[in-house]
């Protein structure tokens, strides 16, 4: 592929980069002490045995959510009485045969007549079994970086672990998000925190994981309707009397940042939410980042899928206050160099618990990260530099698209602007024998309804031997519906349309493309006639159709 000049950026910031944690411990988001608990020291491993009867163990193969009572013993110690369930969802889920997530709580009912005898003064911890993250590493660098953000987070740490005289291996530490947690973090700790099902949102079922029990949950339902209000400056007002909205800017700036793909703004997942009793307003704490930094290009300024985050972008002055946001915690706390050495000081001491193998996965992930790590602030200080997009402006419902940009030019290919014999000017892809290329402009469109229109010629295209999507057509990049015929072989010059889309809500940045995904052959597309088109509202938009993009 091609080497981008970011990346010898990247490279030069890692060989400037010396080893070392920055003490990214608890934090001082709140009320209470600043300092680690010794299990969540930088670099250190645990080495902790689990130990549950031949009981427990079948209860868990008939129900992983069933406590069990156990013992947990760290190096030599002295053997703690825990109750264990198995963890994870989806693609972390694991059985108790082969190496499941553990979560230990040591509270109260895990002794005898009541006694309590916490784990490093901790009541809850869960034990990770990392599998969505081979490098064992992204859940401790998305929690420091929201601490360092002013975001409560849990501790993070590892543990090698032997269950039932079986060595499972490294294992992800984490504390719980229980009492301890929050009287280091708040003023007040004797608020309600509430867990979403898959998939749910604000607006939906949650359950009460700690805190009073009973109650009307009349704050929550406060919040749902406020997010719903149509009137902007009344919604406003609304969402700051129920939000720590400060603090929710910070939490949506980091997820995107970090590429948190999986929480709470991007698929309203993993996420927690605390009602803290000393402002009255809702705090949202991140979770289940081990998928991080995935597309280091990914868009600062995404279609927010959690309700409450969509809701507050569509205000102006909010969307002022996100970039500002954004631009702050990428200069103060997204620093390659740091993050370079927070994540070299964890590789070390993790590889020597590994076998060769593991050890080289390990390191293969770790230098992957702090390469994603340098080209996503690459990218994030190329955009955040481009000023704010002016809505495009239409004349009788028509508007021209301009600012054309190459991406993925294919090898053994080319792109390049031309223009025809006939005389037209035209954006043309060249296939390589892999091609997958596209010539991309970035718009903002007000709420309404629409279609990208043009005219597209092909001369020997073939299709790849593989993907769905061949050949040359137009769409978005946001909406997988809107597609345009898609045009193989020898096709003379031809208008093509994607079906209507719809913007609803608030102004909204999309991407449009002229793309060629193709074998062989060349696509050209008349720049000229490239333009987006007003259309009049349809009753079916509410519906769902066609699938808006807010």
């Amino acid at each position: 592929g091609v080497v981008r000049p970011v990346q010898w950026i990247c490279l030069a910031a890692l060989l400037l980069c010396a080893a070392g944690g920055m003490g990214w411990g608890a934090g001082s988001e709140g009320g209470g002490s600043p300092a680690a608990a010794p299990p969540f020291v930088p670099g250190r491993v645990l080495r902790l045995e689990l130990t549950l009867p031949s009981e427990g163990v079948e209860k868990l193969r008939a129900n992983r959510r069933q406590n069990v009572r156990g013992m947990l013993r760290e190096g030599s110690g002295v053997a703690l009485p825990v109750q264990v369930h198995l963890k994870g969802t989806r693609g972390s889920l694991r059985g108790i045969d082969d190496k499941p997530s553990f979560t230990l709580d040591f509270g109260p009912s895990s002794g005898e007549a009541g006694a309590s005898v916490l784990f490093h003064g901790l009541r809850k911890v869960h034990l990770n079994n990392s599998v969505e993250d081979p490098g064992y590493l992204n859940e401790a660098l998305g929690a420091a970086l929201f601490r360092s953000a002013g975001v409560p987070s849990p501790l993070v740490g590892h543990a090698w672990v032997r269950f039932n005289g079986r060595d499972l291996g490294l294992f992800v530490l984490k504390e719980g998000f229980a009492e301890e947690f929050l009287e280091r973090s708040f003023t007040q700790a004797g608020g309600v925190i509430y867990e979403p099902g898959t998939g749910h949102d604000v607006d939906e079922p949650l359950a009460r994981r700690f805190g009073p029990k009973g109650g009307e949950d009349l704050e929550l339902r406060t919040l749902a309707e406020a997010v719903r209000e149509p009137n902007l400056r009344v919604r406003g007002t609304q969402l700051q009397k129920v939000l720590d909205v400060d603090r929710f800017l910070s939490f949506a700036a980091i997820e995107v940042i970090a590429g948190h793909r999986d929480g709470y703004c991007l698929a309203k997942n993993n996420f927690r939410l605390y009602l803290d009793p000393g402002s009255h307003r809702f705090v949202f704490l991140p979770t289940g980042m081990d998928q991080l930094l995935g597309n280091p290009e990914a868009r600062w300024r995404p279609e927010m899928a959690g309700v409450v985050a969509r809701s507050m972008m569509e205000l102006p002055e909010v969307r002022s206050r996100y970039r500002a946001r954004v631009g702050e915690l990428v200069t103060n706390v997204f620093d390659v160099a740091r993050l370079t050495a927070e994540v070299t000081g964890w590789l070390d001491p993790l590889r020597k618990e590994l076998s060769p193998e593991a050890g080289a996965t390990l390191e293969a992930e770790g230098k992957s990260l702090l390469e994603r790590i340098c080209l996503r602030r690459a990218y994030l200080d190329q955009q955040l530099a481009i000023p704010d997009l002016r809505a495009l402006m239409f004349t009788n419902g028509v508007a021209s698209v301009a600012g054309w940009a190459p991406v993925d030019p294919p090898a053994g290919g080319s792109m390049t602007r031309e223009r025809s014999p006939d005389g037209v000017g035209v954006l043309q892809i060249t296939a390589g024998p892999r091609t997958a290329a596209s010539w991309r402009s970035t718009l903002l469109l007000e709420p309404g309804r629409y279609r990208f229109e043009g005219r597209v010629r092909t001369t020997g295209v073939q299709p790849l031997p593989f993907g769905k999507r061949q050949g040359a057509c137009l769409r978005l990049a946001e909406n997988p519906s809107a597609i345009s015929p898609v045009l193989l072989a020898e096709t003379p010059w031809r208008s093509v349309a994607t079906p209507p889309f719809v913007i609803q809500g608030a102004p909204t940045e999309i991407e449009v493309l002229c793309e060629l995904r193709a074998s062989a052959g060349t696509a050209s597309f008349d720049a000229a006639s490239l333009r987006l088109i007003q259309i009049p509202p349809d009753p079916e938009d509410h519906g769902g159709k066609p699938p808006p993009l807010r």
